[in-house]
């Protein structure tokens, strides 16, 4: 199966979706990737086990300039990561997602067509 798109652009949501996973990840925690075959599109998903992510902040995590702060980490960044990747997957006709349960996991979907 084959998907449309710009390599070099796909492979930058591939690169956000990962260096998040790592640095927002638990120490020694697992971080997942899968891929799944849909009726016209392949969905993507990488997860991380970690503190996850509050209710109240996955609303603005495709915002420009947003940045979560947590109590593990404090990465470095221009907050610009997830707004870029949400535009690329959507200029390519897919839609991203992320679900989390705070200090278990966090997990980010996003479909891009066939």
């Amino acid at each position: 199966m084959r998907i449309r798109g710009d390599t070099n652009m796909i492979r930058e949501v591939f690169e956000n979706l990962v260096s998040n996973a790592v640095k927002y990840g638990r120490q020694g925690g697992t971080i997942t990737l899968r891929g799944t075959a849909l009726d016209r599109f392949v969905q993507f998903a990488v997860r991380n086990e970690g503190e996850g992510i509050p209710t109240d902040k996955i609303g603005t995590l495709f915002s420009k300039f947003s940045r979560l702060k947590t109590h593990a980490s404090h990465p470095k960044g221009t907050g610009l990561g997830l707004f870029i990747t949400k535009a690329i997957v959507e200029a390519h006709g897919g839609q991203i997602e992320v679900e989390s349960v705070p200090e278990q996991w966090t997990e980010f979907r996003f479909t891009l067509p066939v």
